[in-house]
């Protein structure tokens, strides 16, 4: 690549910026910048860090450099530190410190030690039960800044609300009656994490607001009228009553609504609705639909009922293009073919009546829960394919045709029958056996191990693949030649599905070692020689590597 003519060489720096924020890792970032001796040269002038999950835990130099340690690449330190003291929405939290460490910037646990809130804090958490002077404290300060927009564990009414406050959660125990003013004509978004005791008069919710989430249990019905009228979203995940027209504003976007075993009549839900989470078989049983004919996603769960019920697929809007069952139901008539994610957890069905052989479909995701491996019609066309379940019997074939399959059950003591892995896959998520791997085919490029043992399952990793993936290791293991040659990517993930490391090759030489978690951000370069003892000490990774 000539770095004097090649016109994606010499992008500006202002489009080099536009690039890298909309790259989300950081890893990918710092890759982009190696490309080529330009963009290495000039990174300082265009490369920005993401600080999403990046925790900065102090505002000076050596705060930040004793707080952040484990970033070893000295050539872009200074892009780090001036990533970090650009941050503009830093969290504070008043509370324990060892409690509450991995999820904010700053952590105070006496309110009297904050001498005023900073610009860059814009999210204030009280996890804490403060005296009277220091929450009166506590929201003088507050009610100071101009940059808090975001208010996490509110107790009482009456702390007046900073009028700056956008967003805001209460606790768990809150119990007093919202009235007309309680709420600052500024917010925009409420979690009200308590049960509700008390009736919502009409104006409680000002106009403006986009998102509110119920929460717990209501004794009470909702009104005609209560809720305003730029409402998007609306969570109501315990609510009993049945909803009655007038509730629901004209422009909702979303609701999720437990309703089960409710009734719902025709015009209840706005034509507004896109997203429908949470809805009720019950609401089903009619002759006409009573769901908005735009309707896009929805979502069926009825787990207080034990009944297998019956759902009449022609009732259902013909633009859905996400629906998800998820519990079992008897399922009637064919799916729209508008449809292009399918969960069906354990659903009953005959594949000729939900999927006629004279209509096409064409699935992202295709998703089931089942004891055994459904054979797949050919007018099915599905890039990922995810099976869940408990299986008893060995799996014996998966389906052609498919690119990527992630096998999600746990087939522990029956042993893989032969070679089950058709060709035609790219990228494959293994269940959890306990036993040896089968045969895996040299046409996998991405490999998940799930919860297998890389022990037991690294020389059963053919050359093709380029990504692996894996969440334990117990002994020392030697990588095949093959894989240290082809691999591009590694991936450890721990047990909870976050925390983990990630290794991408740079050179045949050196792979850089990234991760950015909750308790600290970890950078490194490391020889390519190293990787035999990278992939068994990942879970505790640090300089002696």
């Amino acid at each position: 690549m000539n770095n004097q003519t090649d016109k994606i060489v010499n992008l500006s720096h202002l489009i080099l910026n536009k690039i890298i924020c909309c790259l989300d890792d950081n890893i990918d970032r710092f890759c982009f910048s190696l490309v080529c001796k330009r963009w290495y040269k000039d990174r300082d002038k265009y490369l920005i860090l993401n600080l999403d999950n990046i925790f900065i835990r102090g505002v000076n130099n050596t705060d930040l450099k004793e707080n952040n340690d484990s970033f070893r690449l000295p050539a872009y330190h200074n892009i780090f530190m001036k990533s970090i003291q650009s941050k503009t929405n830093c969290t504070l939290l008043i509370g324990k410190k060892l409690t509450y460490r991995s999820s904010y910037d700053f952590i105070f646990e006496n309110a009297r030690d904050i001498i005023a809130i900073p610009s860059y804090i814009s999210t204030v958490a009280v996890f804490t039960q403060l005296s009277e002077s220091d929450n009166q404290y506590l929201y003088q300060m507050m009610s100071e800044s101009r940059s808090v927009t975001e208010l996490i564990g509110y107790r009482s009414l009456k702390y007046k609300i900073p009028n700056t406050i956008t967003k805001l959660s209460t606790t768990f125990n809150f119990n007093e009656p919202l009235v007309k003013g309680s709420l600052p004509n500024t917010l925009r978004h409420l979690f009200l994490d308590s049960d509700i005791n008390n009736d919502f008069e009409v104006g409680v919710f000002p106009e403006g607001m986009t998102k509110i989430e119920l929460i717990h249990n209501f004794q009470f019905e909702l009104k005609p009228g209560v809720f305003p009228s730029s409402l998007k979203i609306l969570i109501l995940p315990n609510y009993r009553f049945t909803l009655k027209p007038g509730v629901l504003p004209n422009n909702l976007y979303k609701l999720r609504y437990s309703g089960e075993k409710t009734t719902l009549v025709e015009g209840v839900l706005p034509e507004s609705l896109r997203i429908l989470d949470i809805a009720s078989a019950y609401w089903l049983e009619g002759p006409a639909s009573v769901l908005p004919v735009n309707l896009e996603q929805l979502t069926l769960n009825d787990k207080y009922c034990t009944d297998l019920l019956p759902i009449n697929i022609k009732t259902l809007p013909p633009k859905l293009k996400v629906l998800h069952f998820h519990k079992s139901y008897q399922l009637i008539g064919s799916i729209p073919t508008s449809v292009n994610d399918l969960h069906l957890a354990e659903c009953q069905f005959e594949f000729n009546e939900l999927f006629p052989p004279t209509l096409q479909y064409h699935f992202k995701q295709f998703k089931y829960s089942n004891s055994e491996i459904l054979a797949i019609p050919p007018n099915l066309k599905i890039d990922r394919l995810v099976v869940e379940g408990s299986f008893a019997k060995p799996i014996t074939s998966l389906p052609s045709g498919i690119e990527s399959i992630y096998l999600g059950m746990s087939i522990q003591g029956v042993p893989f029958s032969g070679n089950f892995i058709p060709a035609t896959v790219r990228e494959i998520r293994l269940p959890y056996s306990g036993m040896m791997l089968p045969t895996l085919p040299n046409t996998i490029e991405s490999l998940d191990l799930g919860e297998n043992n890389l022990e037991r399952s690294i020389n059963m990793i053919p050359p093709s693949v380029k990504t692996l993936t894996f969440s334990e290791s117990t002994k020392k293991v030697q990588p095949p030649e093959h894989f240290i040659k082809n691999f591009t990517n590694i991936i450890y993930q721990n047990y909870y599905g976050y925390g983990g490391y990630r290794v991408r090759k740079l050179t045949d030489q050196f792979s850089l070692v990234y991760l950015d978690s909750n308790e600290q951000l970890f950078v490194h370069i490391v020889n390519q020689k190293k990787i035999e003892r990278l992939l068994h000490h990942l879970t505790h990774f640090k300089s002696k590597v």
